[in-house]
């Protein structure tokens, strides 16, 4: 099991089911160091607005027993990868995660979204893109690592997209095709839980059993060391 999760969400997120304390102490329980709670930005439908970001500084970091980071899992709304929150919050934030969604980003041709890919990736506060396995959104793997590559930006294995029921389409012939190419280029990721629920927190066995049978090198996964992980967040 992994001590760090980068990616989860509470319940303002709006379609999450617990409080940021209750997150936080399901992580503490099961021994984790770093949970990110990442909530999802204004344009999807949540309790967020750009206030709650801002307003991340009443929040004890170190609470609960584990540390939080508070973040963001931003929408890209277009094809030149713009996100739906300001800069002058994004670099007030502790994690960014971008990520394309169906209800704020009309999913183009793969060359489309390859570059919006690519341009979320280049912005200076993002860490992490998040479930870039989605086949709704299909992509130029090889560009897209290469951009995360040279942003010092990390690709996310993230467990819900695995699942079996998961709403992704085609997560898994998605991830295996982007780690595949990670692996070419030695290119790092991050495995996530996505967790909508404490019971989620620190959940990753699809995403763990998928790593293992494919023989992804351990070096190229950041959250197998604090250390390795917290370098990603330097650049914030």
């Amino acid at each position: 099991m992994y001590k760090i999760d980068p990616h989860t969400h509470s319940l303002v997120s709006g379609h999450a089911y617990n409080t940021i304390k209750e997150m936080a102490e399901a992580a503490c329980k099961k021994g984790m160091e770093v949970l990110g709670i990442t909530e999802h930005s204004p344009k999807m439908i949540t309790l967020t607005t750009d206030e709650y970001f801002m307003n991340f500084r009443a929040i004890d970091r170190n609470a609960y027993g584990t540390h939080l980071l508070m973040g963001v899992e931003a929408n890209i709304i277009d094809y030149d990868g713009n996100l739906d929150l300001p800069d002058y919050i994004l670099e007030n934030l502790d994690i960014v995660i971008t990520s394309m969604h169906w209800q704020c980003y009309t999913a183009g041709s793969r060359k489309d979204n390859t570059k919006a890919a690519i341009k979320a990736i280049e912005k200076p506060y993002t860490v992490i893109m998040g479930h870039p396995d989605d086949g709704k959104f299909p992509l130029d793997y090889e560009e897209v690592v290469k951009a995360a590559k040279a942003s010092n930006v990390l690709l996310e294995v993230n467990n819900g997209s695995l699942l079996p029921k998961s709403f992704r389409k085609d997560g898994k012939k998605h991830c295996i095709e982007m780690l595949n190419e990670c692996e070419r280029q030695h290119a790092h990721i991050v495995v996530s839980s996505d967790a909508h629920s404490d019971t989620a927190v620190g959940e990753v066995s699809y995403a763990e059993r998928l790593l293992h049978d494919m023989q992804f090198p351990k070096e190229l996964i950041v959250n197998e060391d604090r250390m390795k992980f917290d370098s990603f967040l330097k650049k914030l």
